[in-house]
């Protein structure tokens, strides 16, 4: 689900009118249930540094599920992190996205909901999550159920980058 939810960063944006600066982090509660087995914790993700020849950033991701922490770090098109089109044209209720308002731990927000939640997660984004833009996540597999839910997020914005 992980790769999952990386691709969909880069498919959709990840910042909504602003470009994204190093130290912008989003923090997400996770949970996953398959069958009797349980798992919870955060991930964090985390921009540690960009390239604006390049057009690149990286993003580490902190992961602690159930007190074992683990890292991965990926590079990703600057770009795709500011695409103000996709939240244009999401939240336009003759888009065909669906939309939902949605309560979670860093607050409420108005959504569009991208993915079937079998071969791509389902998942909400809001343009007012200025870093990385998705307010929660969901995938069922197999009996496997992982979520996602944005506890907090912070973000310099600055004019973006084209």
């Amino acid at each position: 689900m992980k790769t999952l939810i990386l691709f969909a960063m880069t498919a959709f944006p990840l910042s909504a009118f602003c470009a994204p600066k190093v130290g912008d982090t989003a923090v997400y509660r996770y949970s996953m249930q398959n069958g009797q087995d349980k798992s919870d914790g955060s991930e964090t993700w985390t921009i540690t540094s960009i390239d604006t020849e390049q057009k690149m950033a990286t993003v580490n991701t902190l992961r602690d599920i159930n007190g074992e922490q683990t890292t991965q770090t990926q590079v990703l098109d600057l770009v795709a992190l500011q695409k103000d089109k996709f939240f244009e044209e999401c939240m336009d209720t003759k888009s065909g996205y669906e939309h939902e308002t949605v309560n979670v731990a860093a607050g409420t927000f108005d959504t569009c909901i991208s993915g079937d939640g079998a071969m791509m997660p389902r998942s909400w984004y809001a343009a007012k999550v200025t870093v990385f833009g998705m307010v929660k996540s969901q995938q069922t597999a197999n009996g496997k159920v992982e979520k996602f839910e944005l506890k907090s997020f912070c973000s310099a914005c600055s004019p973006q980058i084209k």
